[in-house]
């Protein structure tokens, strides 16, 4: 499942929907790295206090080598999530990029035209309101527990899916396809108005 975000574009004469997926992608270099860099550091004191013989130093030195054994791990473990998360974020952001999915929905109710960029192609396809009977939410094939849901247009060669079950919620889904249905409504009524007598 990918973190979606809906951003509504619209423009006079034009709703524009944006849809962007983004996985969740962790460093979690800090988890190995930081713990790590303060056991060395532990060994290394405890190495130099066997090597002085901490026992004949004065009681200053002792507990200036003490208060180092406490905090200084702490630090070096900071230190080295830091480093680690810098180092690490242009990495972690390029798996985001890389996995991200776009779609975006164009509706022209004036024209009667609904544009197109699905999860599955790099181009733009161009529907006529005509050619769609209905946007709607359904289970995706194959879904056992019918969370996963699609969001598809019926059209006249058949189904056309725009969301696929990993991106957007079930509600998000729905919303948009209210938005679709909304448009193909004003149309149809644009088109036939009401006759008067």
């Amino acid at each position: 499942m990918l973190v979606t975000s809906i951003e509504d574009r619209s423009r006079p004469g034009e709703r524009v929907f944006v849809i962007r997926g983004e996985p969740v992608v962790k460093g979690l270099a800090w988890l190995t790295c930081g713990p790590l860099s303060a056991l060395a550091v532990i060994a290394v004191l405890t190495g130099v206090a066997v090597a002085v013989n901490m026992r004949e130093l004065p009681g200053l030195t002792r507990m200036l080598f003490v208060a180092a054994l406490l905090g200084l791990p702490a630090l070096v473990w900071g230190l080295t999530v830091f480093v680690t998360s810098r180092m690490s974020a242009q990495h972690i952001q390029a798996i985001k990029e890389a996995n991200s999915k776009t779609c975006v929905i164009k509706l022209r109710p004036k024209t009667g035209q609904m544009a197109v960029k699905t999860i599955y192609s790099d181009h733009e396809d161009t529907l006529s309101f005509a050619e769609i009977q209905q946007a709607r939410v359904a289970p995706a094939i194959g879904a056992k527990d019918g969370k996963a849901v699609v969001l598809s247009l019926e059209t006249d060669d058949g189904p056309l899916v725009l969301l696929d079950e990993s991106l957007g919620s079930h509600s998000q889904k729905a919303d948009l396809a209210q938005a679709i249905q909304s448009a193909l409504k004003k149309y149809a009524q644009k088109q036939n108005p009401p006759a008067t007598e």
